[in-house]
């Protein structure tokens, strides 16, 4: 039987790994906030923890992928989930919090309690998207600043004594988590009402938590789709895990897989507006701010047939065979091809097929405003398809048997 462990929740932060620590005689190199957090995690109770900076091997996919797949169960073990907030900014906050225990009076007329509440509450750590998962599913919470440890019941009470409301009221959490000042930082107000199996309705579709916690911040995009898995509900992760985590994927292949999975299997897709190349609040979800990019994918999803995968899920590591390439024009602009295109086809009836004027005068009677340059063909037809003129393409597709490009 394993020890008992505590799992450490923390910020990677961007800088370098510039610190040392010894593991076993051996010189391991760990960022300056892990170093902090190892630095006073010594001083408490734990003999065992587990870093996923240290216990992952992050220079290989494989063994990423596999540790990911089981996070959930690696934090949701632990006697403890040991998360660490940082350093104290000033010696009163040392103080307040040995102070502001449940059997104590907040009523200190020398420290301002709300001000340092808010520092708290809007620490970096809140913007992380792991730290959802990693709270919710955990046994035990304890919140470490500096050598200050307080248990999360505590930390929640404090919480709830200076906003004089409790904070577990769905309503409440549900506006902390709206308003303008913790947009960023989303994980707090959700974290407050854990835990997942006491409190299903966290279990959530996956398209409604990407939308939820757009905003929250995670080195490795993959990871917007990755951290959240766990906290899908049951039937989409079923369906989801034939794909997901893995790490040799890159970020374009999860976007698309992720697309495709609400464009073709996902049964709520009928009660939300149809995603297409312009659902930005969605794109900027999974990581995708350039417009170009978004199209890109959007065109990818649509032709990768995601239940004709899902049968090789035994195939490991997962591989998207992509049903397009792309290759450069003339003028140096991007193309696209697809498999099922087999070029050009001269007109059996000898009508003049369409060319590339006959869509951008078509494009222009019905959207008189837009200026449209000279597109090859494919090009036109896709952007057609992008601003929505799906019926100005299916009426030229009617009328031309092929295309001159």
């Amino acid at each position: 039987m394993a020890p008992a462990y505590t799992a450490v929740s923390y910020t990677w932060g961007a800088e370098a790994a510039t610190e040392v620590i010894r593991i076993d005689g051996f010189s391991f190199p760990v960022k300056p906030n892990l170093w902090s957090c190892l630095y006073y995690l010594r001083q408490s109770e734990w003999r065992y923890l587990w870093v996923d900076a240290i216990c992952i091997n992050q220079n290989d996919s494989s063994e990423k992928t596999e540790q990911v797949r089981v996070i959930d169960r690696i934090y949701g073990d632990a006697a403890v989930v040991s998360a660490w907030l940082g350093l104290l900014p000033f010696p009163d906050w040392q103080h307040w919090l040995v102070q502001s225990t449940p059997t104590l009076r907040l009523d200190s007329d020398d420290f301002d309690w709300l001000d340092a509440l808010q520092e708290l509450a809007n620490r970096p750590y809140w913007s992380r998207v792991w730290v959802i998962q990693e709270m919710l599913v955990a046994k035990h919470v304890h919140i470490y600043c500096s050598g200050q440890r307080v248990d999360f019941p505590d930390f929640k009470m404090m919480l709830e004594r200076e906003v004089g409301k409790e904070l577990v009221d769905g309503e409440l959490v549900d506006k902390m988590s709206r308003s303008s000042a913790s947009r960023k930082y989303q994980a707090l107000p959700l974290v407050l009402g854990r835990h997942v199996d006491k409190h299903p309705e966290m279990q959530q579709p996956l398209y409604d938590l990407l939308l939820n916690h757009r905003r929250a911040e995670c080195k490795d995009p993959r990871d917007r789709v990755f951290a959240l898995l766990s906290l899908v509900i049951p039937d989409e992760r079923a369906i989801l895990g034939s794909f997901f985590p893995n790490y040799s994927l890159s970020p374009d292949d999860v976007v698309m897989i992720t697309l495709s999975y609400f464009i073709e299997i996902d049964e709520n897709r009928f009660e939300r507006r149809p995603i297409n190349a312009h659902s930005h609040t969605l794109f900027c979800a999974l990581g995708v701010f350039s417009q170009k990019r978004a199209q890109r994918l959007f065109w990818a999803a649509k032709h990768f047939h995601l239940e004709d995968h899902m049968a090789k899920k035994h195939n490991r590591p997962f591989t998207v065979e992509y049903p397009w390439h792309f290759h450069e024009g003339p003028n140096g602009e991007e193309l696209v091809d697809t498999e099922d295109d087999a070029g050009p086809e001269e007109d059996s009836d000898g009508e003049s097929v369409a060319t590339v004027n006959d869509i951008e005068q078509s494009i222009s009677k019905s959207r008189p405003r837009l200026s449209w340059p000279r597109w090859p063909m494919r090009r036109a037809v896709l952007i057609a398809l992008f601003i929505g003129m799906g019926s100005l393409v299916k009426t030229l597709v009617e009328r031309r048997s092929s295309w001159r490009l």
